[in-house]
């Protein structure tokens, strides 16, 4: 829990919460200056493909080792901030672009069909008022 240490982020419960849930972690994210990972705009390395003969070496594995440091932290915040009964979609994720990219996938989409549930519900309830006037 390390990562989420001054700041309180309600765990990941599936779809009922998961709109606050990654308001609250990209504002973390943010805050910690890791947002840009999930965002893309940190790449793995500035360079592709390591070239022998262009590119500084050390620069390359410097900025590599920069964004592991960096991945590795936002999959920790990501991973603890789930129910850990949710973390069977993520664990085997390759990126956590990746991971976020199911957790919106598993969840989000939920979100549509319960609103989609409830304003059908609600039209049929004003239905059946309509007939009693």
């Amino acid at each position: 829990m390390k990562g989420l240490k001054n700041y309180h982020v309600s765990k990941l419960k599936k779809s009922e919460n998961y709109e606050s849930w990654k308001k609250n972690i990209i504002n973390v994210l943010k805050v910690k200056d890791l947002w840009m990972i999930i965002s893309k705009k940190l790449k793995k390395s500035t360079s592709l493909s390591f070239n022998v003969l262009t590119a500084d070496k050390k620069k390359y594995i410097t900025d590599v080792q920069h964004w592991k440091d960096r991945n590795n932290r936002v999959s920790d915040i990501i991973d603890f901030s789930c129910e850990k009964k949710l973390r069977i979609h993520i664990i085997k994720a390759e990126s956590i672009i990746k991971m976020w990219s199911i957790l919106k996938t598993q969840y989000e989409q939920l979100n549509l069909i319960i609103l989609f549930l409830t304003i059908k519900k609600l039209t049929q309830t004003k239905q059946l008022n309509f007939k009693f006037i």
